[in-house]
């Protein structure tokens, strides 16, 4: 009795702190295992952040879960045209609860993961403004088919918000979406697994603004819609050595496409208490609509430095994660994210 109690009323703290957080974030993952192992996690995860990583995880957890992401970012941007701004933001950026039953793992999440305040330092901000926000709520399912398969299945409800104020562009755009993912986890051998996931945003609706470049609101939104596909491939070394690469392919109703490389390496100090995590991801930016365009041209590339550690006792995991930017082709943005990852297990 005592065990179904505290599972009701953690369930009943998950829906407060949802409702309760409306704070914006710029946080672009769950969960600081897979930011420290530089996004390269869709085959090793095994824990709540599976909900944003790789649904078909879910299968693996067995036991109630909550997991909590506090989020800070700090930086400078030195771009083209005098465009220059320093930024930091911190948040409680996502809340994700895991509940398994019978064969199924189910998951929700509701989470801010991306938002961008520029503060522009040598330009008056009559003249140029930018803010980009984007939350969601995610709803899935894992399931084990067999010793060697994991299927999972996400729904998600995304909510944007884009202004702009510089040339060609006045006033705020914003619209919701429905979103699909579908997902699985193939243990090849008791050491090598593999995984593949497949996103696509749906159909837009309750699209609002004003005209940006002659271009309706419905047009400019059309343009963000996107399918992508991820292929990873993890390694268990040993008990205390795992790596991954993952590979993303995106799409967007534009014909412009995007491809991401994504490296992640994990040793435990102490074998199954401390680890020590590394990675690496390349993003390239030939889509003009995701980044502010005075500061996007086609063949841009952004290059992060992740690393990682935490702590894992029987009924708590603390993780830490830490994302440095590189430079890109047109522009140098030194930024630092760090992500506090608290999960709670029942």
């Amino acid at each position: 009795m005592f065990y179904f109690s505290k599972i009701k009323y953690s369930c009943f703290l998950s829906l407060i702190l949802i409702v309760y957080s409306v704070s914006r974030c710029s946080a672009l993952y769950i969960g600081a295992k897979g930011l420290g192992m530089g996004g390269a996690f869709s085959t090793l995860v095994s824990d709540g952040s599976a909900i944003y990583w790789n649904p078909a995880g879910l299968a693996k957890i067995k036991q109630p879960q909550i997991l909590m992401d506090l989020f800070y970012t700090t930086g400078q941007f030195r771009g083209i045209s005098d465009i220059n701004y320093d930024y930091r933001y911190g948040s409680l950026s996502s809340i994700a609860l895991v509940y398994p039953f019978n064969k199924f793992t189910f998951g929700l999440s509701y989470n801010s993961p991306i938002i961008n305040i520029l503060e522009i330092q040598n330009i008056p901000k009559s003249d140029y403004y930018h803010f980009k926000e984007k939350k969601n709520i995610i709803l899935c399912s894992g399931v084990q088919i067999s010793q060697k398969l994991f299927i999972g299945i996400a729904g998600l409800l995304n909510f944007n918000k884009w202004s702009h104020n510089t040339t060609g562009f006045t006033g705020p755009l914003y619209w919701k979406e429905l979103g699909f993912n579908l997902s699985t986890v193939y243990r090849l051998t008791s050491k090598i697994s593999i995984a593949s996931l497949f996103y696509t945003t749906g159909i837009p609706f309750s699209i609002g603004g004003v005209e940006w470049n002659s271009q309706s609101a419905k047009e400019r939104v059309d343009k963000m819609q996107h399918i992508s596909l991820t292929i990873g491939s993890g390694f268990n070394v040993s008990k205390i050595f795992s790596t991954e690469i993952d590979m993303k392919y995106t799409s967007w109703r534009n014909n412009e496409y995007n491809l991401q490389l994504n490296l992640g390496m994990e040793y435990f100090l102490i074998e199954n208490y401390i680890p020590i995590r590394l990675g690496y991801y390349n993003v390239s930016h030939p889509n003009p609509y995701m980044v502010p365009l005075a500061i996007s041209n086609t063949g841009d590339n952004d290059h992060f430095i992740t690393m990682g550690t935490g702590i894992n006792l029987r009924k708590y995991t603390l993780d830490i994660a830490i994302e440095s930017n590189c430079i890109n082709k047109y522009s140098s943005r030194n930024e630092l994210n760090l992500i506090l990852s608290n999960l709670y297990k029942f």
